[in-house]
């Protein structure tokens, strides 16, 4: 036989791979990334909250800074817990 023929054991081509394979990984890195960002978002103004958690009275600037980050908090929680159900129902 000739080296020509491919056998069944080769590995696969990446035109062998269905495109709604493709379309799924690509949306899984692009939301686990999202994640990821959010996440070390989340991390420093966690920190800058407990910094500031720490005086004993705050300031106007300050109260801002911690309504801001607790809205934020909240609205990343909202997020996420909306997301991952409709991505399930999608697939």
């Amino acid at each position: 036989m000739s080296g020509s023929r491919r056998s069944s054991t080769s590995p696969r081509s990446a035109r062998d791979i269905p495109r709604t394979r493709t379309h799924f990984f690509l949306y899984f890195f692009i939301l686990t990334g999202l994640h990821l960002f959010h996440v070390l978002i989340g991390i420093v103004v966690l920190v800058l909250l407990l910094t500031q958690a720490g005086h004993v009275e705050l300031g106007t600037t300050k109260m801002a800074l911690v309504e801001g980050g607790a809205c934020f908090w909240h609205l990343v929680d909202l997020l996420w817990i909306v997301l991952f159900p409709l991505l399930y129902l999608v697939s």
